[in-house]
């Protein structure tokens, strides 16, 4: 069985403890003024149960993802359909934020 992909959830706001987490990122750090305060005004929470899949390979990017707690597994299938890992990201980390700035999946 497929699990589903998770949707934003837009009325959860970015809190104070958050936001410094958020502040501190190297993508977020590259940014100057007005930028920033756009990003972090922009930016939602979303909560996601263990092993929920947030986006697959071949979707629109519209987002890009910052890990506050727990960690996000990166992967992608193989030929012969195995998962191959990525990359493991755990708080503070940053992932497909190159994608949105081009017209990629």
């Amino acid at each position: 069985m497929e699990t589903p992909t998770v949707q934003m959830n837009k009325s959860l706001k970015v809190n104070s403890r958050d936001k410094a987490l958020l502040v501190r990122t190297p993508f977020m750090t590259s940014l100057g003024g007005d930028s920033l305060v756009k990003m972090l005004n922009a930016a939602t929470i979303a909560s996601v149960p263990a092993r929920h899949v947030v986006f697959r390979e071949g979707e629109a990017a519209d987002y890009f993802y910052c890990v506050l707690s727990g960690y996000v597994r990166l992967y992608r299938l193989n030929r012969e359909g195995r998962e191959a890992d990525i990359r493991i990201c755990g708080p503070g980390d940053t992932f497909a934020e190159c994608l949105i700035f081009g017209d990629d999946t």
